[in-house]
């Protein structure tokens, strides 16, 4: 059994946690066999029953109809209909459907009858499953049903599940690259240093074309990790496209260990040293002894960084606080009415008795929260930085019979104190936010605690149990020079900093300089002494940062003075410029607003911030400074809209604050945007496999095994504006049993109404290795306007017609649509007209196959 502290957002690469000893996994039940019977679905209810602390969440009837609801979402051949006066639903499967008549389940044991029967039917009546085992369906169920009782919880399948194993281990064998996908292609975003793929002479840039025998178009990452990883010293065979090369390039790699650092550290020359925990995973804290054995005699104090750390393993959280606690309790799990905490072991590896800080933001999340707050309640560590993430929830991962896993929410942790943290975060003893300022972007207005606190207030005043943040014991903003940088990649693609640029970012980051003057200038190894002493060093960091940015904001001409509001109504008159601005799709605009302060006394540092549902607006500061009585002041915000911005009209509101932080004025405007005309790419396509376009087949038009398939497409832009870099791709979704050999084609500009023709091609295996259907996904996207549409393509694989080719000729008596293969459902290329005659080039059965202009052919029965 493992536990899972996930990680702050979705996303596919959780952190799984080892278990306490004091906590057991349910026993499983035997699998079910290979028919339609469900095999995970009675493991789960059991486990969820047992597990589970808030039973007064569970609400059968609601988990059922949201569990078959998902699946009719997930899967295209199930259709749901609930009997509007209760007593059941009706499911369609493929072609076949039943009436379900039940009562409202009232038990788990009623839920698993009703859901296992649902599954059995639609499992037998559904082809889409060909692996036999009824998978996706089962995911789907259990899914839906889960999401009633908590977001936290799902089912991981069985490929993710294993990608979820290696992310906690630290180390894995593979070539050694950082992969993302770009227009479509499995990109290397950098190798690592000092790995295959490194000393195979892969760059950031290189486009992965194929794995093996597999093309990689618009392959996932998760399918490109999964065949690129496998056994020490295994080769992977590979194809590397480069934009200095005409054709694709062969690779072979010998996988190796690749080890992945969740340390990374720095010795500054007078003593202090840098630790920064990336994630929580199995080597963490081998790696963090590794570097305080090798430095202890020179350590006078220590700067623990877990800035933007999701979190990780519990058992390395804890024993990453045993190195700095002797005694006292490090978190506590509270499962229903039940509290057991978890203390330090007593049992020190060192004598880590050095001053700490510890740095924290909003991105410092459970495990790295756990450590925080042991820190810091245990008097041990003084914290610094913004109020982090506040995730307590501890969810549990439970290995199931087939492969894949359950991750269930099973309590929350709590710090010590018993304290929650669950949405509230730990607020650090000096609550520093970073600014910048330039003409082109403001950073000022961050979270600052008085509204994180206002806003904690609304967001939860109907929670009983609800606790708010505890406030700072220092407060001040601190200006950091790279908020405002340009930082622009070519093509998205960047390379890792190296050691060198790591170390001068350390050197320039003002959090990291303001903590080794705390420690250098505060007494005591204790968090209570640091804070008594460390007053004067924190009044001379505020006034020198005051400085800083009122020397900073007076080169772009706003005066910053200090200056006290008396609490009196401000009277400003504002003036939005244009007043009802409109901005078109490419344009380089700005939004300008002059304040008049017809008060009669000055307002002392003056900002204001725009809120808006459009992201393009929302969060768009302005810095105004002091403002005499009579005087005038104005800012400008620039605006770069996107070439690919829709239409739309928005309602924005600006907010004034002085110098005390408090709203004193709003109002509101409107914002336009044009968008540009946007395309419309529709396509029909012929199946070609009489050898032209490199097809390989008897030329029937129909997909049989062992052919290979080149798919004609003509597209069409039928909407009313351009394409400016449109490019077509295609998916394969039907696994190892297709092979795609040509699937990207960038056909560049469409003017409105301009036709195109585009060939795909793929490759069907022999017998038993082919699919039932040759599913696909045909996609088109123009990255540069931001359009995208995708279609699905499903095309049955039948047994090869006989062919006859003869020469003859067809006319046709009324309008016939000519078809793009030789079978009913087959897609229609093409209107032959009344009267129209064509050369027919042979027959397949009760078909003709007639020539159409250029290399294109089609399909009519003879009838």
């Amino acid at each position: 059994m493992r536990l899972s502290f996930g990680r702050p957002w979705g996303t596919a690469a959780f952190a799984l946690i080892l278990a306490l000893a004091w906590m057991f996994a349910a026993p499983l039940p035997a699998g079910s066999d290979e028919g339609g019977s469900p095999k995970i679905i009675g493991a789960v209810f059991d486990i969820v029953r047992n597990k589970f602390p808030h039973k007064s969440k569970i609400d059968f009837p609601k988990m059922l109809k949201k569990g078959l609801d998902n699946l009719e979402s997930d899967i295209d051949e199930v259709l749901v209909e609930w009997n509007k006066n209760g007593g059941g639903f009706k499911v369609v499967a493929g072609q076949e459907s039943r009436e379900f008549r039940y009562k409202e389940p009232e038990s788990w044991n009623d839920l698993e009858k009703i859901s296992t029967d649902a599954f059995s039917f639609i499992r037998k009546n559904t082809k889409n499953q060909e692996d036999g085992n009824g998978g996706e369906i089962e995911y789907a169920l259990v899914n839906g049903m889960l999401s009633t009782v908590d977001r936290h919880s799902r089912i991981i399948p069985p490929r993710d599940y294993e990608e979820f194993i290696i992310e906690t281990e630290g180390s894995f064998t593979g070539l050694g690259i950082v992969i993302s996908t770009r227009k479509g292609w499995i990109t290397v975003v950098s190798p690592i240093e000092d790995t295959p793929a490194y000393r195979a002479g892969m760059k950031s840039g290189d486009k992965i074309v194929q794995i093996e025998n597999e093309s990689t178009v618009n392959m996932s990452i998760v399918e490109a990790v999964h065949r690129l990883r496998g056994p020490k010293g295994e080769p992977v065979n590979i194809r590397i496209l480069r934009d200095s090369m005409t054709k694709p390039t062969p690779l072979t790699i010998v996988r190796d260990v690749i080890k992945i650092e969740s340390v990374e550290h720095h010795l500054f020359p007078d003593g202090i040293l840098y630790l920064k925990i990336k994630n929580f995973q199995r080597n963490t804290t081998d790696s963090a002894v590794e570097v305080i054995k090798e430095m202890k005699a020179k350590i006078e104090g220590i700067i623990l960084d877990v800035r933007d750390n999701p979190g990780g393993l519990l058992n390395q959280a804890a024993s990453i606080s045993d190195m700095f606690l002797k005694y006292g309790t490090v978190f506590s799990v509270k499962s229903g009415t039940n509290v057991n905490p978890y203390s330090a072991s007593g049992r020190d590896r060192f004598e880590l008795r050095e001053k700490t800080v510890v740095l924290v933001n909003s991105g410092s999340a459970s495990a790295s929260e756990i450590v925080t707050g042991a820190l810091k309640e245990n008097d041990r560590a003084l914290t610094m930085g913004t109020k982090t993430f506040g995730k307590g929830s501890i969810q549990d991962i439970f290995e199931l019979e087939d492969g894949a896993a359950l991750k269930l929410t099973i309590g929350n942790y709590l710090i010590p104190g018993e304290k929650s943290i669950h949405k509230v975060g730990i607020t650090p003893d000096i609550f520093i936010e970073e600014v910048d300022f330039s003409k082109e972007k403001v950073v000022y207005k961050t979270p600052e605690f008085a509204f994180l606190l206002e806003k904690y207030r609304k967001d939860h005043e109907d929670e009983e149990d609800a606790r708010e943040p505890d406030p700072p014991v220092y407060a001040f903003k601190i200006l950091n020079e790279s908020l405002t940088e340009k930082k622009d990649a070519k093509d998205g693609v960047s390379k890792p900093p190296s050691d060198k640029e790591k170390k001068k970012r350390r050197e320039k980051d003002p959090l990291i300089a303001a903590a080794r003057r705390i420690i250098t200038g505060t007494s005591g190894v204790y968090r209570s002494d640091m804070l008594k002493t460390a007053a004067g060093v924190l009044e001379t960091i505020g006034r020198e940062e005051d400085r800083r940015i009122r020397e900073k904001l007076a080169g772009l001409k706003v005066d910053w003075a200090e200056g006290r509001n008396t609490g009196g109504k401000a009277d400003l008159k504002v003036s939005v410029i244009p007043e009802e601005p409109v901005f078109k799709a490419g344009d380089e605009g700005k939004i300008k607003v002059d304040v008049l302060n017809a008060g009669s006394e000055p307002i002392y540092k003056l900002t204001a911030l725009i809120t808006s549902e459009n992201r393009l607006l929302n969060g768009r500061e302005f810095v105004f400074g002091k403002i005499a009585p009579g005087r005038k002041v104005s800012w400008e915000a620039p605006l770069k809209v996107p070439e690919n911005v829709r239409t739309r009209n928005d309602e924005c509101v600006i907010k004034f604050f002085d110098s005390s932080r408090k709203e004193v004025f709003s109002k509101t405007f409107a914002v336009s945007f044009k968008g540009n005309k946007r395309p419309i790419i529709s396509y029909n396509y012929e199946i070609v496999d009489d050898g032209r376009f490199d097809s390989k087949g008897n030329g029937d038009g129909r997909v049989s095994e062992g052919e290979t398939v080149s798919l004609l497409f003509r597209v069409q832009n039928s909407g009313a504006g351009a394409g400016e870099e449109v490019g077509l791709y295609l998916k394969n979704r039907s696994g190892k049993k297709l092979f795609l050999e040509k699937a990207i084609e960038e056909v560049g500009k469409m003017r409105p109404g301009e036709m195109k023709d585009v060939v795909m091609r793929f490759r069907i295996g022999k017998k038993d290795k082919a699919p039932k259907k040759a599913k696909l996904e045909f996609t088109a996207n123009d990255f540069q306007i931001g359009f995208s549409s995708k279609y699905g393509i499903e095309i049955p694989v039948v047994p090869a017609a006989e062919f006859s080719r003869e020469a003859g000729a067809v006319t046709f008596s009324r309008d016939t649509e000519i078809l793009g293969g030789s079978f009913e459902g087959a897609q229609a290329v093409f209107t032959a007209g009344a009267g129209s005659s064509y050369r027919t080039v042979g027959t397949a059965g009760q078909w003709l196959k007639i020539k159409l202009k250029d290399d294109a052919a089609g399909w009519v029965k003879a009838s």
